[in-house]
């Protein structure tokens, strides 16, 4: 293999490792919220294409995830091995010393470019590139804690948009909390889906712990949570346009729900993807708002 095919693999490797579909949806995301949600459309977009503070704190927000997700894979390396083997050793390409100095680069990065739109900015991603760290260091190792910081952490990417407009909007919030229950409840199928992996390693999770009917129990209980909170939206927000998104994702939740008790292993990776399919049009509903 010359070294121009080798290359070309290193940078097919890093953007795997970085999950540039993600970095884009979060992009995306926060440029349709800037859109749909702060701003007036169509008038609001020559104002957003000039918001270059707008366009530092997106810049800061992808290149803290894509650190992120890098310090993330560097601690997860023997688990990912086990569960993803095939992507695992795709991105041994880039070496683990790449890896932590691309994760350094990547944050100093996005800091000092957070500094220059404002101190406030600035303090927001310093926050959130530590909770990352600590959550791949420290809170991963821990079984409902670390669904939850995931959950957290994954939805404050969205944060900063909002305090740049200095806008707090109930509905936003309320849907922001629909939208959280349903990253947790995806958090737990994943572990569920990759339950091999810890344990043969040995680690703490709840699947890992509870078991397979436990686990599912709680996959349950969860669903059925999310699904109380949206009758409390259907009251407090009819006939809000955003609310048929809710519709359509709680008729997908019940359909979950009542065929969850028959799944197999091995179909915990289709009801991975069905969620990660309501996440995506889950950011696409903010253009209701």
């Amino acid at each position: 293999m010359n070294s121009r095919n080798i290359k070309y693999l290193k940078v097919l490797a890093l953007m795997s490792s970085v999950r540039w579909y993600n970095i884009l949806l979060t992009a995306f995301a926060q440029y349709l919220s800037a859109i749909c949600i702060f701003n007036s459309f169509p008038e609001g977009l020559l104002v957003i294409l000039f918001d270059l503070r707008l366009h530092l704190i997106v810049l800061c927000t992808l290149l803290i995830i894509a650190g992120g997700f890098l310090i993330n894979d560097f601690y997860d390396f023997k688990h990912d091995l086990i569960v993803r083997p095939h992507i695992t050793i795709f991105q041994e390409y880039l070496s683990k010393d790449f890896r932590i100095r691309l994760y350094v680069w990547l944050n100093l990065i996005a800091l000092g470019l957070a500094l220059i739109a404002s101190f406030e900015i600035f303090l927001y991603f310093f926050v959130l590139a530590f909770s990352l760290w600590f959550y791949s260091h420290k809170l991963k190792k821990y079984p409902l804690i670390k669904e939850i910081a995931s959950s957290l952490l994954t939805v404050s990417c969205f944060f900063s948009v909002g305090m740049h407009y200095g806008k707090i909007y109930w509905e936003v919030i309320a849907f922001g909390v629909y939208f959280t229950m349903l990253l947790f409840t995806k958090a737990i199928i994943k572990g569920k889906e990759e339950v091999k992996g810890d344990i043969l390693l040995q680690r703490n999770s709840i699947a890992g712990i509870l078991g397979d009917r436990r686990t599912r129990i709680v996959i349950s209980i969860s669903i059925l949570i999310q699904l109380v909170y949206s009758v409390f939206l259907y009251f407090q927000f009819y006939p809000a346009h955003w609310l048929y998104y809710i519709f359509f994702s709680n008729i997908t939740l019940l359909g979950v729900l009542f065929g969850l008790l028959k799944l197999r292993q091995g179909d915990f990776y289709i009801l991975n993807f069905v969620f990660k399919v309501l996440i995506v049009l889950g950011t696409l509903n903010l253009v209701f708002f």
